[in-house]
């Protein structure tokens, strides 16, 4: 009887398999905003107050930014939700190119994946994080483009 709870138990803790199809998923099917999703919570913190400051641009520079990521069919960043400002973000620095994933360095609460796009790969730290496996944003990668002031 113990043995049957001990296993449902085991079935909840998240994998770093279920995290790689998921993610994969996401690519796979051009859905960016889902790979927001799986980011820890500090790189969703940067993704916001990026965001956010943009949203303090004057509408002619927010346009001009719209345009920058791509002219989504919005009139102000206030009417862009952070999932989707990520998804355009991650477009233009994918460049419509899916890229390669290997998680390597396993642990219980700590693995690495390695990222490829084209000829250059990351290295990027996973753990886990209110119980589901999350990734971290590359610092270099997602700053968000320059706008002439």
């Amino acid at each position: 009887m113990f043995a049957g709870i001990a296993g449902c138990q085991e079935a909840e803790k998240p994998t770093l398999e279920q995290f790689k199809q998921q993610w994969y998923a996401a690519v796979n099917q051009r859905n960016p905003e889902q790979l927001y999703n799986m980011l820890d919570a500090k790189s969703q913190g940067v993704i916001s107050q990026q965001l956010n400051q943009l949203r303090g641009l004057e509408e002619s520079q927010q346009t001009q930014f719209i345009n920058e990521l791509g002219g989504d069919r919005v009139t102000s960043l206030h009417e862009m939700t952070y999932a989707r400002y990520f998804g355009l973000l991650w477009r233009r620095i994918t460049d419509g190119q899916v890229p390669t994933m290997k998680i390597e360095a396993k642990g219980d609460a700590a693995a690495y994946m390695v990222l490829g796009l084209k000829e250059k790969s990351t290295r990027i730290q996973l753990r886990l994080e209110g119980g589901k496996w999350t990734w971290s944003l590359p610092k270099q990668e997602f700053k968000s483009p320059s706008i002439n002031h």
